[in-house]
């Protein structure tokens, strides 16, 4: 009833992954990802509706690796 963030988390983790990314120099491809495609992903992934092969899938797919 008191959680502090009730949509939070998943702003949360979408902040961090982004923060990992830029940290590693690793972009996105195109930049800046599809809105609409990666809310989707987000969702999946906190309904527990994918795995985590698929997400690892999905972002490798949408990001281009500075080291090749």
């Amino acid at each position: 009833m008191n959680y502090p963030l009730p949509d939070g988390n998943k702003r949360a983790v979408w902040a961090a992954l982004v923060l990992f990314l830029d940290l590693n120099r690793i972009v996105w491809s195109p930049d800046p990802p599809d809105v609409d495609e990666a809310e989707q992903a987000m969702l999946a992934v906190a309904a527990h509706d994918v795995e985590e092969p698929w997400f690892a899938d999905w972002l490798r797919d949408r990001v281009e690796l500075p080291w090749g």
